[in-house]
């Protein structure tokens, strides 16, 4: 006498508890699959044993319960919640000149993972599907933020970027020869049209790209005076002062 049929039964849904249709149940113990229907049921007819039970669905997450016991006549329930897949957002962080900038920061606005760019720029971020906004951040570099950016299951966007390096500081006080600040003094340098103009007590600040610079100050009634090799790192400060002769 044959021994009555067992089976294993159960729901695939998604994260928010909705039936996934189609996805397919299968089990370790033979070849016989079970597709889901349009409430994510399904039903497997299997002898009576132990098994593992895995579900699977396009643009999700593969799930796979163990040691699920059949008796003969029973029905074993074995349900799964599925994650989506996750897409990628994938690129490259340069400079001005287009070279990788190396250990960069690439974050995301729907989550905490972030991603580091290797020796060449290159960076690979494995996110949930949704629309985004794509931060990056390098020391020495103006932090850049991309809107709006879709990324779709098992799909990788491409998501470039090109940072301007953060301006340095060149600040410091202008005075006479006996230490009183200077005020309306003009502060120039050899690498651009800005200026800075010293206040009451001839302090002054400048913002400047990084680099070396000739710097000169002005001031009337008195002897202009440069200071040379002025070197400013990005996002550093460098402090020059000036002591003016009549």
């Amino acid at each position: 006498m044959a021994p009555p049929p067992s089976t294993i039964s159960g729901t695939v849904t998604n994260v928010a508890g909705t039936g996934i249709v189609n996805a397919t149940v299968s089990y370790s113990g033979g070849t016989a699959t079970a597709a889901t229907n349009s409430s994510g049921a399904y039903t497997l007819s299997v002898a009576s044993g132990t098994y593992s039970v895995t579900a699977a669905a396009a643009g999700y997450q593969s799930l796979t319960q163990q040691n699920v016991s059949v008796t003969s006549g029973t029905t074993a329930t074995v349900n799964f919640n599925m994650a989506q897949s996750p897409g990628t957002i994938s690129g490259t962080v340069t400079n001005a000149a287009g070279a990788g900038i190396f250990n960069a920061t690439v974050s995301y606005s729907g989550g905490s993972t972030t991603a580091s760019t290797n020796s060449s720029g290159g960076y690979t971020l494995s996110i949930a599907p949704g629309t985004y906004t794509v931060t990056f951040t390098a020391t020495g570099y103006q932090t850049a933020t991309k809107q709006n950016f879709s990324v779709t299951t098992s799909v990788t966007t491409t998501v470039n970027v090109s940072l301007v390096q953060s301006p340095g500081t060149i600040t410091g006080k202008v005075t006479n020869a006996s230490g009183a600040g200077i005020a309306n003094a003009t502060v120039s340098y050899n690498g651009g049209t800005t200026k800075a103009v010293t206040n009451s007590t001839g302090a002054y600040t400048l913002s400047v790209a990084a680099g070396t610079y000739s710097l000169t100050v002005k001031a009337t009634g008195y002897l202009s005076t440069t200071k040379q090799n002025v070197s400013v790192a990005a996002g550093g400060t460098t402090s020059v002062n000036f002591s003016l002769k009549r």
